[in-house]
């Protein structure tokens, strides 16, 4: 089964999430987990452009592989650079590899949408009350869909490099 990590499909306009799944794994071979998981994404999103990001699509793909840091970035900085470098570039969607999937992912993403799209993560907010929308919420990172030309994603993309070359505390 080859890789297909080729821009030759037609990108479509501006503000449209382009049918592209991108996933990060930082070797050739995965764990046979994994490759079940990125198995099941392929099988469930026929018509989807599905790339596993590593240092060789990455490079094919002409994405910036390490941001520029003052220091060495972990494993997990890295996965989190590699999605955001890629959807302000071309935009998709990115999961994480070992995802477990079952449906195709426009189960969740609205394609016509120009608005980033993910799952939010509830909070506690300062009564202990569960806050899921505003001031307290987060965005999970494990699945993320951009439209092409995302101007959130490169804002979100160069502050994390900005924040990598400040240097982040205690190991994260």
């Amino acid at each position: 089964n080859r890789e297909r990590h080729h821009m030759a499909d037609a990108s479509p306009p501006p503000g449209l999430i382009p049918r592209r799944l991108w996933m990060f794994w930082n070797k050739e071979r995965m764990p046979e987990f994994v490759a079940a998981c990125v198995a099941a994404l392929r099988r469930t999103n026929p018509g989807w452009n599905v790339t596993v990001l590593n240092p060789r699509t990455a490079s094919a793909l002409g994405l910036q592989y390490t941001p520029d840091a003052l220091v060495p970035i972990t494993d997990q900085q890295r996965s989190d650079w590699m999605r955001l470098e890629v959807l302000a570039r071309y935009g998709g969607v990115y999961m994480d590899a070992s995802n477990v999937n079952f449906r195709s992912v426009e189960h969740w993403v609205n394609r016509s949408s120009s608005a980033v799209q993910g799952f939010n993560r509830p909070a506690r907010g300062v009564d202990n009350t569960i806050v899921s929308e505003g001031y307290g919420a987060e965005m999970e990172s494990w699945a993320i869909a951009t439209p092409s030309g995302s101007r959130f994603a490169g804002l979100w993309r160069d502050n994390f490099a900005a924040a990598l070359r400040n240097g982040t505390r205690h190991g994260w």
